[in-house]
């Protein structure tokens, strides 16, 4: 079943007492009071579509519930088929927004974790600002622990390595849990697209933008005659070129240093507001980072048996992995991290 509600008429239907109020007086509802009206809608209605702008939006609903529904059990399957530290993420991403209810939860991946507090601060620290302190450190530590190791072997290639996986593999998996809230109905969730400009300012791509950056991508992958997947070999000269000439292009067609994915995310009003006291909640993030370290190093270890995938032959990370360093390097690393 789908039906389509006019502004007034949905807030008529669904819209708190507060809500009403407001649609009298200024015959439009802020972006908050929209919030909390679909947290409503939501109840009542398998998906909400909103188009439009202003008092003159339409709100196209779809899937009529039989019942009101009731708050959803954050276990699924009893862990069967579950990410790595899947609910320990569940539980700190849910008490993050019950306990910031009143902000915009709006931010990049990156920022997420460190507000979440699931990863070492020096990771993101060695990743952007202070990459030489830390290298020198890990030299030290590759030097103590490996047999034959000499400084200024391969600490750097290592280190990149490292960095790149293991946030990636975080992002994805907070990814994953957002995307797992909002199907169990405890979330909305929305991406957006932002870049970071020469003047210094973020601000959220249009679609002209959108539409600019994907055509400029689409040529360079016709120039170099590579595909999405090719950039994760960051030793393949054509992968460097491409990403050297995208970093020009974003500054001289669009201003742009960089550009990147920032997740919304925000409580329905189905989840349970319940909040998790400190010290236990600690254990909760400190059992979710042993955990997703312990995969982490499982993956490297089978990495190791492999030295082909996505990288050339004869590269310095697949030297490691030949030598049987990679893994041990890796341990080292999640250990300094």
């Amino acid at each position: 079943m789908e039906q389509v509600f006019t502004l007034i008429e949905i807030v008529e239907k669904y819209g708190s007492e507060a809500i009403k109020k407001s649609l009298n007086k200024n015959n439009n509802i802020s972006g908050k009071e929209k919030i909390t009206l679909l947290k409503t809608v939501n109840q009542y209605w398998e998906s909400c579509e909103v188009e439009g702008r202003g008092s003159k939006r339409l709100f196209k609903c779809s899937g009529k519930r039989k019942k009101k529904i009731d708050r959803v059990d954050n276990r699924i399957n009893n862990g069967q088929g579950q990410l790595v530290g899947e609910l320990e993420l569940k539980t700190l991403v849910m008490n993050y927004l019950i306990h910031n209810d009143q902000a915009i939860h709006k931010m990049s991946a990156t920022k997420w974790i460190k507000a979440l507090d699931i990863a070492n601060e020096n990771i993101f620290a060695a990743l952007y600002d202070q990459r030489k302190y830390h290298l020198d450190k890990i030299e030290k530590l590759f030097a103590d622990n490996i047999s034959n190791y000499e400084i200024g072997d391969s600490a750097s290639d290592m280190l990149n390595e490292f960095l790149n996986l293991f946030t990636r593999s975080m992002k994805n998996s907070l990814v994953s849990v957002f995307k797992k809230l909002e199907k169990e109905n405890l979330v909305f969730y929305d991406v957006e697209k932002w870049g970071f400009t020469f003047d210094h300012e973020s601000k959220e791509l249009d679609m002209n933008d959108l539409k600019e950056i994907e055509k400029i991508r689409r040529h360079l992958f016709e120039l170099y005659n590579i595909s999405p997947k090719d950039l994760r070999m960051e030793y393949k000269k054509e992968s460097i070129a491409f990403k050297k000439d995208l970093k020009q292009e974003l500054k001289d067609k669009l201003n742009l240093k960089n550009y990147y994915d920032v997740h919304y995310c925000e409580l329905t009003s189905s989840s349970d507001s319940s909040k998790i006291a400190a010290d236990e909640l600690a254990l909760i993030r400190n059992k979710f980072k042993e955990l997703f370290k312990a995969n982490s190093l499982e993956l490297a270890t089978k990495r190791e048996l492999s030295t082909t995938e996505y990288r050339y032959e004869f590269n310095k990370i697949n030297s490691l992995k030949r030598a049987k360093h990679y893994s041990l390097m890796w341990k080292l690393l999640l250990e300094y991290f």
